[in-house]
């Protein structure tokens, strides 16, 4: 156990080898490092191919990291260290190109791929806006100054732009789209932390379609104290408002991304409380920072809610 320590400074020497600081980049040289290294990982979920971060700028415990990816594709994510980590506060891209002399529209985006619903607010602004820093959750003058340490962005913080800003759209997307609707409930749950859960569950055929009430309780304790010691780092509360019990097939889903790095030396583990039979121990894989569970079959009673609990412990 005592190796543990060592182990995560020699990671963290090999990162800053890896991820030598750039001329855009502006802050504390471990922490330029640790956010190169974290923010394509967190981005993972929502970009094709590999983001490539462009650009660090960091403000006592906030920062934004800017990045592209495929040449085409460029955004920002906002960032505030928490408990000896970076979280992620917020993602933007940029869905227009800059043409005739006029300023790129940007955008919101949600941390996951294809949530069921998504309307974060207001979902467009330029770059360099009030509601753009709002979108990133930092403040308007930490954006000025990454702006201002990109040279592209320069340009294009300089160019005309309306006065008006597109509507708020809010889209609608189908977790699996070759699920029969009446035979799989979908819910996305982002929680005031970010992080954020896509439940599919698989409501067994016949049963008649009552709507599950999904409600997460974020990772307040997302780090353990002690090596070998669990952490809870999820807490998902189930209910559904039915006069009887509640029967769901084998395959449901649950799938949560956290705004920070998950530590891929743990082993995550899901057991959910107050269901019939209560479901103990389901593995779950990580792939782009997101843990994803498949659950057996269970009911769920109509006198409490089921409480689904992810715990984290090294192995």
């Amino acid at each position: 156990m005592k190796a543990y320590p060592l182990a995560i400074a020699a990671a963290a020497l090999a990162a800053a080898i890896a991820y030598p600081a750039y001329a855009g980049d502006a802050g504390p040289r471990e922490d330029v490092v640790a956010i190169r290294h974290d923010a394509p990982i967190l981005l993972g979920a929502q970009v094709d191919g590999e983001a490539i971060v462009d650009s660090v700028v960091i403000d006592r415990d906030a920062a934004i990291a800017t990045w592209h990816a495929q040449g085409i594709e460029h955004g920002m994510v906002g960032l505030r260290r928490e408990g000896g980590r970076w979280w992620a506060t917020g993602f933007a891209r940029r869905i227009t190109q800059n043409s005739y002399g006029s300023r790129a529209l940007w955008e919101a985006v949600a941390p996951v791929a294809n949530p069921p619903q998504y309307c974060p607010g207001t979902a467009f602004f330029w770059l360099g806006s009030t509601l753009m820093a709002d979108g990133l959750g930092v403040t308007p003058r930490l954006l000025s100054s990454a702006i201002a340490q990109s040279s592209d962005l320069r340009w294009e913080a300089s160019l005309e732009h309306s006065p008006v800003v597109p509507g708020v759209e809010c889209s609608t997307y189908s977790v699996d789209a070759s699920a029969p609707e009446d035979d799989i409930d979908p819910q996305y749950v982002r929680d005031a932390d970010g992080t954020t859960a896509v439940v599919a569950l698989a409501v067994k055929p016949g049963t008649p379609h009552i709507r599950t009430s999904v409600a997460g309780l974020g990772a307040a304790n997302a780090i353990a104290p002690d090596p070998g010691v669990t952490s809870a780092i999820y807490v998902l509360f189930l209910h559904r408002d039915a006069l009887k019990p509640i029967d769901f097939s084998t395959g449901s889903k649950i799938d949560v991304w956290f705004p920070y790095v998950l530590d891929p030396w743990r082993r995550y583990s899901l057991n959910v409380a107050f269901v019939t039979p209560e479901i103990t121990d389901v593995i779950g894989t990580l792939h782009d920072n997101t843990l994803h569970f498949e659950l057996p079959a269970f009911a769920l009673s109509t006198e409490r809610a089921g409480i689904a609990q992810i715990d984290g412990i090294v192995r």
